[in-house]
């Protein structure tokens, strides 16, 4: 349903309370005019006694007491009767209609409006009497009241019941509307619940109102939702046990030998051939014999206390990623991460892995070996693991735990002082280059917004993110390199209106309070810039930085920008996040992307994830296309858009009008 159809011209408390006050208003008038006429009759009816008494009692009295032949007796009659009452006129005419005597009084009355004067229109009332003397009629007398009073009167009452009227349609409309509203309020809480159902929360339930019919309707929606809820949980466990099933191995929860291919390619072989790291493989010596002598079950045991040695050094280490090959034989890869560093770790990893085999395999030989490759970029993965498999036999050959690398002679830096150096320098003095990869929409082919890439110069040369972040975070730098690149792209972007950025924010710096204090400060500092803001965190942070990452969800809120999930689906998270944490976006993992026309496994990860997200309205795109084939199967996919070398390689400049 569009915003247009759920728009209704009429709000269902604005018909109840305009019908209802109609109503009541119509009541109070009929009211009103009902006892206003009958008022102004009785009135009317007064007047027109009073003026046929005043005549009654003036003949009388000119026929008896006074002379009525004598116009002077007369007129002093007149006068004494006119200036006590309320007359218009009383006139005394002969017998041939001439006045004998008179008094008349003005046509204005005092202290009523005109308007009222003539919307009411009060008779004249006119009373007559004859004059008589003996047997002889003098004349008549004819006595016409004044309405003054009686419009002053009326006047009087308009004004009070008006005032009356008006108080008690007020308190009724009051009382109205706070009945209307506390009648109403249950369905607002459907409303907010249906809301709440439709973005897949299905926790909001709806307080149980006093009236048996809502009452009624409220617990059947407070159990759909229970029920929905249940189902919901269901669906999102189905999918990662089906994620689980196809991605990991069933003994170790690492990565099964496919997904960690698959995942070196996607991190060794993209089309600008920067993939750097160094691979890892760890055999334990001796295993086949340990499992024969133990049984299957003891063997299993063995390995899971394995993996769970590095995947504990796999955490400690930003991007890194295990995996297990087949037997008793481990794989790390470490982005980034040159071959000194990698052998110091390794060395400290290899003391961990002997101790816990050597306790559990008893008096039996045990030990463990490893082989180390080390690329610089345009390596294929097979190559690394060739080399790395090649030095591992090396190891074994030494008949002791230990490592092996492979021996061909890397250039470059390799010095950890020397990194530090330069990172130090090019943080100091603000040297970081930023590129622009555009993002494109699904539907339109339009650039969405642009992820800002990093970029270092090393003799003369620009390395990319993927060699010195790991260093970065090493050296605890990589929070003074997040936020200068927060710096340098919003003072960018202030200068092109009409685009909208993404800017990764690294696991380090999620953790980091000083950081977030600082981003959040930017952020108020720049305004309305930061609706134009997506900030990027890989999907690990969920798992090892959560307070941090909740932190910078209010900080998004706060500010206006908007917070991505990127490397999503390889960050070890379960996804009922998607639930709990209020993420505008996620970012599907490359390694999902690769190939995925030849991987329908990672078409139906992709394509469960989908409803999930799209119905807490989470946006989301995909990382890494680079072929049309992969391109050409995700248009078919609800998905917003996406990235990677096919649809548009990191450029200076991007073009203005990006968008949104």
């Amino acid at each position: 349903m569009t915003q247009r159809e759920a728009r209704a011209p009429y709000r269902l408390k604005t018909l109840l309370l305009t019908f209802t006050g109609i109503l009541m208003l119509v009541l109070l008038a009929g009211s009103f005019y009902v006892s206003f006429e009958r008022f102004r009759a009785y009135l009317s009816l007064q007047l027109q006694e009073h003026a046929q008494d005043a005549a009654t009692a003036l003949g009388l009295s000119l026929s008896n007491a006074i002379d009525g032949r004598d116009p002077v007796a007369s007129s002093l009659a007149i006068d004494a009767m006119f200036d006590s009452g309320d007359y218009r006129s009383i006139l005394y005419l002969d017998v041939n209609g001439q006045e004998v005597a008179g008094r008349r009084a003005g046509d204005g009355i005092e202290g009523v409006p005109p308007w009222f004067v003539h919307l009411v229109h009060l008779p004249f009332p006119q009373g007559q009497a004859q004059v008589v003397h003996g047997w002889q009629q003098l004349g008549r007398v004819i006595v016409t009241g004044s309405p003054a009073r009686a419009y002053r009167d009326l006047w009087a009452s308009l004004r009070n019941q008006t005032l009356w009227y008006l108080a008690i349609a007020i308190l009724a409309l009051f009382l109205l509307y706070r009945m209307v509203r506390l009648i109403l309020r249950p369905l607002l809480a459907m409303e907010h619940q249906a809301n709440a159902i439709r973005q897949r929360d299905f926790s909001v339930h709806v307080p149980l109102p006093q009236t048996r019919e809502l009452r009624k309707v409220s617990l059947a929606m407070n159990q759909m939702a229970d029920d929905l809820g249940v189902l919901f949980d269901g669906q999102l466990k189905l999918i990662e046990q089906l994620r689980l099933q196809s991605t990991e191995d069933q003994v170790t929860g690492l990565f099964n030998r496919s997904t960690f291919d698959q995942r070196l390619r996607a991190e060794l072989e993209s089309e600008d051939g920067i993939g750097t790291g160094t691979l890892i493989l760890i055999q334990l010596a001796y295993f086949a014999d340990f499992n024969h002598a133990r049984g299957r079950q003891a063997g299993d045991a063995v390995l899971q206390q394995m993996a769970g040695v590095v995947d504990e050094f796999v955490t400690g280490h930003s991007s890194a990623f295990a995996g297990r090959r087949g037997g008793a034989e481990f794989v790390l890869f470490l982005p980034g991460i040159g071959m000194v560093d990698a052998e110091h770790w390794l060395s400290d990893l290899i003391l961990q892995l002997e101790r816990v085999y050597s306790r559990v395999a008893d008096a039996m030989t045990s030990g463990v070996h490893a082989g180390l490759a080390a690329s610089r970029g345009g390596l294929k993965a097979s190559e690394l693991l060739s080399r790395a498999d090649a030095a591992l036999r090396q190891a074994q050959d030494d008949m002791v735990s230990g490592f092996r690398h492979y021996d061909e002679e890397l250039g470059g830096v390799e010095g950890a002082e020397r990194w530090r150096q330069i990172l130090q320098d090019a943080l100091d003095g603000e040297r970081i280059h930023l590129l622009f990869q555009p993002a494109r929409n699904i539907a339109t082919g339009d650039t969405a917004y642009y992820q800002v890439l990093s970029r270092v110069e090393v003799d003369s040369e620009w390395v990319t993110a993927s060699v010195f972040i790991p260093l970065a975070e090493r050296f605890a730098l990589v929070s003074r390199l997040d936020r200068l690149v927060f710096d340098l792209a919003l003072k960018w972007l202030e200068a092109h209106p009409g685009v909208f950025l993404s800017l990764s924010v690294a696991t380090a710096s999620v953790g980091d309070d000083d950081f977030l204090d600082g981003l959040q400060r930017l952020l108020r500092r720049v305004g309305d810039l930061a609706s134009r803001v997506w900030m990027t965190v890989p999907e690990q942070v969920v798992r090892l930085q959560r307070s941090g990452f909740e932190k910078l969800l209010r900080i998004g809120g706060e500010s206006g920008a908007k917070v991505m999930v990127d490397r999503f689906g390889v960050g070890g998270v379960p996804f009922n996040y998607l639930r709990q944490l209020p993420v505008q976006g996620i970012r599907i993992d490359r390694s999902y992307i690769r190939d995925i026309d030849k991987h329908p496994e990672n078409l139906f990860f992709i394509q469960s994830i989908l409803p999930i997200a799209h119905g807490r309205g989470v946006k989301v795109w995909v990382n890494g296309v680079e072929t049309a084939a992969e391109w050409d199967l995700l248009r078919k996919q609800p998905i917003d858009g996406g990235m990677g070398y096919h649809l548009g390689r990191p450029q200076e400049a991007p073009e203005n009008g990006a968008n949104p």
